[in-house]
């Protein structure tokens, strides 16, 4: 049969003694703690003691509080007397101590208790025992020497019960009902949600202008909408080509890929340049001469280059001359003039500039 704690037998007391030791010192410096209690056959408590003792093991501290119960039995005239202990090498080396051999650190405390105990025997009268119990069965000495370790400095002595001490007391008796077991169960569900909370919308992936996407009208290199419009009147090579969705919403290609990133550009023949790019490679026009109106073809091409550039790359990827200076204040019919200037089929001394002003020549020099 299993118990709590057992009463001693009539005439009996009996000493509970523990001691807990831990590996870390507790923040007041202690790392041990012991205590012993003596109760009588009815289950009263008559004396206990309890504290820290730094400068012992747990064995040497265990015989430390025996010694001190015993000799206040002594006192009391208790010669019948019942130990408890859940300390199995203590329990082992007293009843076994003449089979045995003490260590150099068990001979002064075994020695002392031995003394005490032959030198209050009285025959016929004076009774020791001695046996081994589990933890569970010393829970009021437990509760005593943890409460030594966590506040006391030394050895003390008690003549009745303090804290909690009186509970477990009575849980010894059986006078106590029991405590509910609190048990924590890991509870993941059956893996599924009852009138769970809507899942939150969405966010809109937005992708930058980096990975070659825009939004808006697609209009030729990028241009602005007006300047685009003027280069699609009809008989400008650079819109044979081209496609043309004006106001429609659409995005640049992102394919990978030379032929296909370029498929639809004038310039393009399945990746190499065109016959048109070619033909008006060869015609060799002097792309810093200075055309009617003040015009550079060369700051021309840059302000059309840079303006397409500007709506395919990330903002900052390149820095654009301030507006009203460089080749932003270029008239847009000069423009117009250099793309006529470009046309395949058309002779240079073809092409009269008198509309953009005064000029010394009428035809690009070589």
């Amino acid at each position: 049969m299993e118990y709590i704690w057992e009463l001693p037998d009539n005439g009996y007391i009996k000493i509970n003694i523990h001691c807990v030791i831990l590996e870390v010192p507790l923040p007041n410096g202690n790392r041990l703690g012991v205590a012993a209690i003596i109760r009588n056959d009815k289950g009263e408590m008559l004396w206990g003691c309890l504290g820290s003792l730094a400068d012992f093991n747990e064995e040497q501290a265990s015989l430390i509080a025996l010694q001190a119960a015993c000799i206040h039995a002594n006192k009391k005239d208790w010669p019948l007397v019942h130990i408890e202990t859940d300390n199995f090498r203590v329990y082992e080396t007293l009843r076994l101590q003449e089979q045995i051999l003490l260590e150099e650190d068990q001979v002064e405390v075994y020695s002392l208790f031995n003394t005490l105990h032959a030198n209050s025997f009285k025959i016929g009268k004076s009774k020791k025992c001695i046996t081994h119990v589990p933890i569970r069965m010393n829970a009021s000495a437990e509760y005593m020497a943890n409460y030594g370790l966590e506040n006391l400095k030394e050895l003390v002595e008690i003549a009745k019960p303090f804290g909690n001490l009186d509970y477990f007391l009575q849980r010894d008796l059986g006078n106590v009902l029991p405590l509910p077991i609190m048990e924590v169960v890991q509870n993941f569900g059956d893996g599924e949600v009852i009138d769970g909370p809507p899942p939150p919308p969405s966010k809109k992936r937005k992708v930058s202008s980096s990975q070659g996407i825009r939004f808006g009208p697609q209009l030729p290199f990028g241009l602005p909408l007006d300047l685009g419009e003027v280069f699609s009147a009809p008989g400008n090579f650079f819109c044979r080509n081209l496609k043309w969705e004006t106001g429609a919403s659409g995005h640049v290609r992102d394919d990978k890929g030379k032929a296909k990133l370029m498929h639809d550009s004038s310039f393009n023949n399945s990746g190499l340049l065109s016959h048109a790019a070619m033909r008006l490679s060869d015609l060799g026009f002097n792309l810093d001469s200075i055309l009617g109106g003040g015009a550079v073809p060369n700051d021309v091409l840059k302000s059309a280059i840079m303006e397409a550039l500007s709506e395919l790359l990330p903002s900052g990827s390149f820095s654009r001359p301030a507006k009203g200076g460089g080749a932003d204040s270029v008239d847009k019919k000069a423009v117009v003039q250099v793309l006529k200037l470009m046309e395949p089929g058309k002779d240079k001394s073809q092409v009269e500039v008198k509309e953009f002003g005064p000029s010394t020549s009428g035809s690009l020099s070589d």
